[in-house]
């Protein structure tokens, strides 16, 4: 079987996106456990990183995109968010080229590695919902109210 076309979108996104048919859905599709609270990011990661998985965590679970069976993909999502950040900073803080010892200008090694960081970052973003096309068409009840998933994600952030 080929993997050509668009990926796979979840069935939570799917609902969400009020893009869900019942002739298209898989009944015996796994359901991972939802996680109650949000659980804490792994130590190991880079202060940006759990910075963006403080951030965007509360919504993906309330939106039910978050799962127990995510929390790798999502520690990857975190990681790459991190390194554009790292990265960008040192484009900030050294310029965008340098010059080598023998007189030619060269670009810095950050800028291709923000830039394939970026690459990955907008693909996982996908996975999660979290990207510009994705957020424009979902809506999360929480609660008694309606919330656009961009208003959800900017009150997780003043939190």
């Amino acid at each position: 079987m080929s993997d050509a076309g668009r990926p796979r979108k979840p069935s939570n996104l799917k609902v969400l996106h009020g893009t869900d048919r019942a002739d298209r859905s898989n009944d015996s599709e796994p359901q991972p456990r939802e996680f109650e609270e949000v659980p804490s990011p792994p130590s190991w990661l880079d202060y940006y990183a759990k910075k963006e998985w403080e951030r965007t965590a509360p919504f993906l679970i309330e939106a039910g995109l978050l799962t127990r069976a995510d929390l790798s993909m999502y520690t990857a999502y975190c990681q790459l968010f991190a390194k554009v950040i790292r990265a960008e900073m040192a484009i900030m803080e050294k310029g965008l080229t340098f010059e080598t010892p023998n007189g030619h200008v060269q670009k810095r090694p950050e800028t291709t590695i923000s830039r394939d960081a970026l690459q990955q970052l907008r693909q996982y973003s996908a996975r999660f919902g979290l990207d510009p096309a994705s957020r424009s068409s979902i809506e999360v009840n929480v609660g008694d109210e309606q919330m656009s998933t961009e208003e959800l994600l900017d009150n997780a952030s003043r939190d």
